[in-house]
């Protein structure tokens, strides 16, 4: 949590690292037109199209950036400044998302206490979305693996019959050649054609391995996709629970000065 007026590093950056200083690193909130909150393009800042709330308020370090650190600094934050953010970069198609949560204490006990409160409230509510969107992606990651699994074995079974294949058709090919000798035309016809029915089979097999192949490394894609957005939200939801502690001992705090009060007063 970041009190209105302070600073703040809105962290973003790559594993393993990567120098980026050349590329491009977009920083936006998908709820704002526009939307860009910071873009560094090709070793410098480009802001055309900033949005006018942040003017003069964003950074990004270049000595980071060599090390594939695209942190964001916000400076003198406001209220309008709270929300979710969204740093993609291209280069690599990644995007990571950061929740900035800005609050405004006030100087009276009472108001102070009612806005932790309101605030405990809301970010328990924000905990418990997380939780509950957590429970079908990991759902969601255990099928992709499984189907993952099942396409292995698809293609161990496929890599079996290929090879069996080849060998029918080398025994085969050698009767062909012992029939031509033989001048066995009827029996050289024969294995002709058990011949070309084999290598039909085997192109039917080649096509359904290149199939599997393309299925398997889609579902990789997928897993590493899911596995990925789990691991966002989980650190999202490490970080309301960071969020509800802070409060919470702020609240105690507030209490603690309130029960000092009334015993110097008796």
């Amino acid at each position: 949590m970041t009190l209105v007026g302070e600073d703040v590093i809105l962290p973003c950056c790559l594993v393993p690292p990567l120098d980026a200083v050349s590329k491009r690193v977009a920083w936006g909130r998908p709820d704002l037109e526009p939307r860009f909150v910071h873009v560094w393009h090709e070793g410098q800042n480009h802001l055309v199209n900033q949005n006018p709330s942040y003017k003069g308020r964003t950074s990004l370090s270049i000595d980071n950036l060599k090390q594939g650190d695209f942190s964001l600094h916000l400076s003198a934050v406001k209220l309008s400044d709270n929300g979710v953010y969204r740093c993609y970069f291209p280069s690599q198609d990644k995007t990571f998302y950061v929740e900035l949560v800005v609050s405004y204490i006030s100087s009276s006990k009472k108001n102070k206490k009612d806005q932790l409160r309101r605030q405990s409230m809301k970010t328990q509510e924000e905990f418990n979305a997380w939780v509950a969107v957590l429970s079908p992606s990991m759902e969601l990651s255990t099928r992709v693996g499984n189907q993952s699994e099942e396409l292995r074995l698809q293609l161990e079974e496929i890599e079996k019959q290929r090879e069996e294949n080849k060998r029918k058709v080398k025994l085969v090919e050698k009767e062909i050649a012992a029939s031509e000798k033989e001048k066995a035309t009827d029996k050289t016809e024969g294995y002709l054609r058990e011949k070309q029915s084999l290598l039909d089979a085997q192109w039917k097999l080649e096509k359904r391995k290149e199939e599997v192949e393309k299925q398997q490394l889609n579902m990789e894609k997928l897993l590493l996709k899911t596995e990925g957005m789990m691991a966002k939200m989980t650190e999202m939801k490490r970080t309301v629970e960071n969020q509800m502690e802070v409060i919470n001992l702020s609240l105690e705090e507030v209490d603690s000065e309130d029960g000092n009060a009334h015993l110097h007063r008796e």
